[in-house]
């Protein structure tokens, strides 16, 4: 299995676990109106954002955690449904971060699983290339 695909199915697998197992495909793959689809938006919006971005991060960190001696990170995830959601992800160690990005949550979703297979891999990397 190659690591888009690795990827993919611990994404898949966290998801299923506490969102259920049409998460992947509702939130990720699908194309809707606003930060999240309907069925997904809660009493506590920006939670649901949160999740919404921390579950692709966690599946990331796993697998690194799997290959590498990653060690404990933190995983900072910002959110908001009127401006830019930010994500961090810090070592903690050395308070290094490893990754960084923002991101509008209801641009947050992909074409197809190819394109989110891709997406996950690009921030491995830039995980990686930051572990140095």
């Amino acid at each position: 299995m190659n690591l888009k695909e690795r990827l993919l199915k611990e994404l898949r697998e966290i998801t299923s676990e506490h969102e259920g197992e049409e998460y992947v495909d509702d939130v990720y793959l699908s194309t809707y109106e606003g930060s999240l689809p309907e069925a997904y938006i809660g009493d506590d919006l920006l939670k649901e954002i949160q999740h919404k971005f921390r579950w692709p991060i966690n599946a990331v960190r796993r697998v690194i955690r799997e290959d590498y001696n990653l060690g404990f990170t933190w995983l900072i995830v910002d959110p908001s449904y009127e401006d830019t959601t930010i994500v961090t992800v810090i070592r903690d160690d050395d308070h290094k971060v490893l990754f960084l990005e923002s991101m509008k949550a209801w641009n947050y979703h992909f074409e197809n699983e190819d394109e989110l297979g891709y997406a996950l891999t690009r921030i491995y990397n830039k995980i990686m290339e930051n572990m140095r």
